[in-house]
């Protein structure tokens, strides 16, 4: 029984989408549109939108704790008109 619920929940996992990974986030560059960088990090933790005189602005974040210290670790991105314009990436 215990296999087939890990079994299971890998299965799931796996179906997800892509995970979250440092090596993935150096790939984000200004211009990508908001479907790339999900298909490279996966879904976000947050998403805001709002509006401004510059257009739609949306940020994209991911967030982690570290087990090992505790230290928060994020990676932020915001798009305005569907593109990526900053990064902020803290490790």
């Amino acid at each position: 029984m215990k296999a087939a619920i890990v079994v299971l929940l890998l299965t799931v996992a796996a179906c997800a989408g892509p995970r979250f990974s440092w090596e993935n986030a150096a790939k984000v560059q200004n211009g990508m549109n908001e479907a790339e960088v999900v298909a490279l990090l996966g879904k976000p933790h947050t998403r805001s939108m709002t509006s401004s005189t510059s257009g739609d602005i949306v940020v994209l974040a991911w967030g982690f704790q570290s087990i090992v210290d505790g230290r928060a670790r994020t990676a932020t991105y915001t798009l305005v008109n569907d593109r990526v314009v900053s990064r902020s990436e803290t490790r």
